[in-house]
C-alpha cells in the first residue's frame, strides 16, 4: 500500500528539528510584530529549558503557563 501524508509525526519538536536541519536562517513571523529565525527560536527554547532545569523542574513535572497564542507559548512547548 502506498504511503499517504507525512512520514513523521506533526509535533512541535518535529517542526523545530525540521527547521533547524533544512533552513535554520528561515524567518518565522509572529503577527507582523516580531520575526526571528529557526536558529534564534531554538536558542530561546534552549534558554527556557535550561532556566526551568536550573529551577529544579524535571522531565515529567507539571508546569503551568498563563499564555495563549503567543510566540512564548510556542517556545514553551
Amino acid at each position: 500500500m502506498e504511503s499517504i501524508g507525512y512520514q513523521y509525526q506533526l509535533t512541535l519538536k518535529c517542526f523545530l528539528d525540521y527547521g533547524m536541519m533544512f533552513n535554520p536562517k528561515q524567518i518565522i513571523k509572529y503577527r507582523d510584530e516580531l520575526e526571528f529565525t529557526y536558529e534564534e527560536h531554538f536558542e530561546r527554547v534552549k534558554k527556557l529549558s535550561n532556566g526551568l532545569k536550573h529551577l529544579g523542574i524535571k522531565p515529567g513535572d507539571a508546569v503551568g503557563m498563563l499564555e495563549w497564542d503567543t510566540y512564548r507559548y510556542l517556545e514553551a512547548h
